[in-house]
């Protein structure tokens, strides 16, 4: 899951796959699963829009 790049093209080469497939997917989901149990902090599903910073600290302590 965690890749190493010798250079910045490397890596943008990587960003730049416009081609989302089964796999990719896969790999995004497991990426916030770790995430999710190595923060203390839950991801709500979805966009959120906050309209200051004291929202989104707000919605941190929660």
């Amino acid at each position: 899951m965690i890749e190493k790049f010798v250079n910045i093209e490397a890596s943008s080469k990587l960003i730049e796959n416009k081609k989302l497939d089964l796999n990719y997917l896969k790999k995004v989901r497991e990426f916030f699963r770790l995430i999710d149990k190595l923060s203390g902090f839950k991801v709500k599903r979805g966009i959120q829009k906050f309209d200051n910073f004291e929202d989104v600290d707000r919605t941190k302590s929660n």
